[in-house]
């Protein structure tokens, strides 16, 4: 028993402890019924490093949470960037009808969420990643910052859409901000590296120079060599 006592709050702090600022603040906790909160908890994990599975036990999770508190704004934020999510891994069979509900959930979001930073930064990922609608994207998430403009993954979506919409030296600007906000490097850390390689190679400026190309690929092996080589493709991703 007493094994079980440490381990399991080692566990737990794991599972959330990249996500501590989506965790909602001003309040929200508290409005919030504790059962729908505890099925807002349940679903980070499975979002920390999305997976196909990871997707499928996230959604009920954060339904739930949204049908036992229909005032939560934090579980509608993330339930509108798990669409985002399942946009990336290919498993949207039925574009518009997923495009619809993120327009829904954004409406919802502006209505009950305007002092939860966290929810209005995972709905501007959705509204720009989905959506396509970067203006909207980013008035959701200057509002974010503007709560809260220590929130890394807002700075980090902020860098994401002034690279997508063709300001490269904003986006150095909002991502550096971001990773250094983040210090426990998170999942959201590897995107901020990956959105800082695109907007130094459309600088023109030297890696090298920003950081030892070792450390620096390491992180993203998957996605840079491409970027390094290639022509640039289209900002925003299809």
């Amino acid at each position: 028993m007493r094994t079980e006592a440490r381990t399991v709050p080692c566990r737990s702090i794991e599972g959330y402890n990249s996500f501590s600022s989506d965790l909602p603040r001003h309040g929200n906790v508290r409005k919030a019924g504790v059962s729908a909160y505890d099925c807002y908890l349940r679903s980070l994990p499975y979002l920390q490093h999305p997976s196909k599975q990871g997707l499928e036990e996230a959604m009920p999770l954060l339904r739930h949470a949204i049908e036992l508190d229909p005032e939560f704004a934090s579980a509608y934020g993330l339930l509108a960037q798990w669409y985002a999510y399942r946009k990336g891994w290919g498993l949207v069979p039925n574009p518009d009808d997923e495009k619809a509900e993120v327009a829904r959930l954004a409406l919802i979001v502006l209505r009950i969420g305007q002092d939860d930073a966290a929810a209005l930064s995972n709905t501007s990922w959705a509204v720009a990643y989905v959506l396509r609608d970067l203006p909207h994207a980013q008035s959701l998430v200057d509002r974010a910052l503007a709560m809260n403009p220590n929130l890394a993954h807002a700075c980090g979506n902020s860098g994401w859409f002034n690279l997508w919409s063709g300001n490269p030296a904003v986006a150095v600007e909002h991502l550096t901000r971001g990773m250094r906000h983040d210090p426990l490097h998170g999942h959201h850390h590897v995107s901020m590296r990956t959105g800082m390689a695109h907007a130094l190679f459309f600088l023109d400026s030297m890696t090298r120079r920003w950081l030892g190309p070792k450390a620096f690929f390491g992180k993203i092996p998957m996605r840079i060599p491409a970027c390094a080589s290639s022509p640039p493709a289209p900002l925003l991703p299809t």
